[in-house]
């Protein structure tokens, strides 16, 4: 449902802001790849 997949977006977003400035860039790469794997779902319903 669109509500999911605001909900899995805020929690991934919160991961995001708990990581530490210095994490490593492959990190921030697969916070953006959930993130947007996570609004196509909700897109796609």
């Amino acid at each position: 449902t669109a509500g999911g997949g605001t909900a899995n977006a805020v929690s991934l977003e919160g991961v995001a802001h708990l990581a530490p400035a210095e994490a490593p860039a492959h990190v921030a790469e697969l916070l953006r790849t959930l993130i947007t794997w996570s609004e196509s779902r909700g897109g796609a319903k």
